[in-house]
């Protein structure tokens, strides 16, 4: 049931109610009670891949150089899967592949440090780097797209704006 006024044109309109508000359409309604939550194992999947990749670094006596690659991989694979919809265009796979490719010569140049390394100091540097990757997404994504998301400004100018 409902305990606010529900817009004629809400996708929402065929639940059973109980008393949330819709993100949709901002009017009070209910969630459905049998609705299950999907899992999200991409965390496992990403540390899957990784390990192994360790693994063969650590087996060459190679761990610091293994620590750095896991942990720019680990960044590239969470901006790739919070751009995961874009999986179907050929410029994605191509700058993701373009992108790894820029990170071999970083890791061979610069000299990791040998021991232990907390992972505070790790994550601003892997937090840039997926940063970058989704910069780099969004910025192929406006070039190559049909419709890009970003706004369209018009061009006789809006209100406010003086015209010459």
């Amino acid at each position: 049931m409902l305990t606010g006024k529900m817009p004629e044109g809400c996708a929402c309109r065929n639940l059973e109610f109980r008393n949330t508000d819709c993100e949709d359409c901002a009017h009070e309604m209910a969630m459905p009670q049998d609705v299950e939550k999907k899992r999200d194992y991409t965390g496992m999947a990403i540390g899957l891949i990784l390990l192994p990749v360790l693994i063969v670094f650590i087996y060459f006596n190679k761990g610091e150089l293994g620590r750095a690659v896991c942990t720019d991989l680990g960044a590239v694979l969470i901006a790739m899967h919070l751009r995961w919809e874009l999986k179907r265009h050929p410029w994605f796979w191509g700058t993701i592949a373009f992108l790894l490719a820029l990170h071999i010569p970083l890791l061979l140049i610069v000299r990791w440090p040998e021991g232990w390394i907390s992972g505070a100091v790790a994550l601003p540097f892997a937090a840039v780097d997926c940063l970058i990757v989704l910069g780099s997404l969004r910025l192929v994504e406006n070039l190559f797209s049909r419709n890009p998301r970003r706004e369209q400004r018009p061009q006789d100018g809006g209100p406010g704006e003086a015209k010459h």
